[in-house]
């Protein structure tokens, strides 16, 4: 009787012992699948032994969470995994403090869908497994006390942040895809000469620089068959130069062209267009990541990661703008935008703030009920009349752009600045970076070097349009206290 006890003491003993190598329990699988949810898989995770590797991942687990590394599944182990598995931020709960992590994440570059809710969702998973990826901490997409110290490292002491992304082409592959139909263009050469065959110029007077020519349908140059309703300029007087563009001839009406000289032979030369088609060696100097200005890498949907105080000086004394900087924290922190790029785009449509649209129009309905822009003569007969502020210029088209502007501000309720400021947020992410093709960086708004997938969306044919854009956000940049930089670099193979 006594042995029999004493037996049934020691298997309950052993029942309740902590797991460690070379032991056989059923809860070893529990242990082993607690352990890869947390970022931690063993290997032969169905069976019930506690071998090797299990014990190097519980080692990994000890030594991650600074517990004292035995490889012994012990009680502190156990309370460990199970305090992290509880954790209030991690997928399906809510949280108050979901909401500061979402905020804390987009300053940082990773901004989370609809971040102005307490629901830690799949979404915040994924970017919360996006960054402990990026970090090199344990992925488990939960907001462990590991996680939530990183980020609160990097938000007080800023830090340049830089990733590649290979988009699986050369660059010589990427240059001739750049050079397909004339769609690269360089103000390279806006003061060289321009050169014509004569066969196409019929001189109509002499001015006080040159002559006044038109286009005329001329004979073929050489062995080559000119298109008769365009004719190539060339960079030199030979039709296997480098093409600089088309003159394009009219049947309509005659298409006027200022011959500035003639060369011995069948060539003028003529006064052309600023921007002409660059050469190979052109886009080479600009699509070459490692060439030019780093900034125009910067990702234009990560914060800059500094108070309203700082964005206050760049915008100090631009009119309306003037003070506006937590509206610009906001509509970054909301939408996934940079607040210096916010600003730019706001600093452009507004002129500087002073701009029409910008300080306030008044807008009504009439008896149709369609709104209509406030005037001394029909306010009388408007109802709901309300000023509305428009900063990015939405809506504004260009043959009435005050009218259209104020009626579109009205639509989207922009009644005060700061609206206006955080809902168009909303429309230039969509635009500009939150596009289909992911252009999040000044040099994909340019060059889009994601072509695998047939795209060309692209912001300008100038080959140079990415470097002279950060001139202004450097300068907005430099004025700020420890900034953050945060690097998105092409990488061709």
């Amino acid at each position: 009787m006594g042995l029999a006890i004493r037996t049934l003491a020691k298997i309950e003993e052993l029942k309740s012992a902590p797991l460690s190598n070379g032991m056989r329990r059923e809860d070893v699988k529990t242990l082993k699948e607690n352990l890869a949810k947390l970022g931690f898989t063993v290997s032969g995770s169905g069976t019930n032994l506690y071998g090797n590797d299990t014990e190097r991942k519980v080692r990994e687990f000890q030594a991650y969470y600074k517990l004292s590394v035995d490889g012994i599944a012990g009680p502190g182990t156990i309370n460990k995994m199970n305090s992290v598995l509880n954790s209030p931020l991690q997928n399906g709960k809510r949280n108050n403090a979901t909401k500061q992590l979402k905020e804390d994440l987009a300053i940082l570059g990773y901004p989370v869908p609809g971040n102005g809710t307490t629901l830690y969702g799949n979404d915040t998973e994924r970017v919360v497994r996006q960054f402990q990826r990026d970090y090199k901490l344990a992925v488990n997409g939960i907001a462990d006390e590991i996680t939530l110290a990183k980020i609160a490292d990097l938000i007080k002491n800023p830090v340049v942040i830089t990733e590649y992304t290979n988009y699986g082409w050369t660059l010589n592959q990427a240059i001739n895809y750049q050079m397909q139909g004339g769609r690269s263009t360089t103000d390279k050469y806006r003061d060289a000469p321009a050169f014509v065959h004569k066969d196409f110029i019929q001189i109509l007077g002499s001015t006080s620089t040159g002559y006044r020519a038109k286009l005329s349908k001329g004979e073929n140059i050489g062995s080559t068959t000119a298109d008769r309703n365009r004719v190539r300029v060339f960079q030199a007087a030979s039709n296997t130069s480098h093409l600089f563009g088309y003159l394009t001839y009219n049947s309509s009406r005659d298409t006027i062209v200022e011959v500035i000289g003639e060369l011995s032979g069948n060539w003028y030369t003529i006064k052309y267009d600023t921007f002409r088609y660059a050469t190979s060696s052109d886009v080479r100097e600009f699509l070459d990541p490692n060439r030019n200005d780093q900034f125009q890498h910067l990702r234009l949907d990560s914060s800059v990661g500094v108070a309203s105080s700082e964005l206050n000086k760049v915008i100090q004394g631009k009119g309306i703008l003037s003070g506006q900087g937590q509206a610009f924290i906001n509509g970054g922190r909301i939408h996934g935008i940079n607040e210096i790029y916010l600003i730019s785009h706001a600093l452009h449509e507004t002129g500087n703030g002073s701009s029409v649209l910008a300080n306030g129009v008044r807008v009504g309905k009439n008896r149709n009920g369609q709104l209509v822009r406030v005037t001394s003569s029909n306010e009388r007969n408007l109802t709901e009349i309300k000023t509305t502020y428009n900063m990015y210029g939405i809506g504004a088209i260009d043959n009435d752009a005050v009218n259209a502007g104020a009626i579109r501000a009205y639509e989207e309720g922009w009644f005060t600045p700061a609206s206006a400021i955080e809902g168009g947020a909303k429309w230039i992410g969509e635009r500009y970076i939150h596009n289909a093709d992911k252009q999040n960086t000044l040099y994909k708004m340019k060059w889009n070097p994601n072509m695998s997938n047939g795209g060309w969306r692209q912001y300008a044919t100038d080959i140079g349009w990415a470097v002279k854009q950060t001139t202004n956000m450097k300068n907005m940049y430099n004025q700020l206290n420890n900034p953050r930089y945060h690097y998105d670099i092409a990488r061709y193979n």
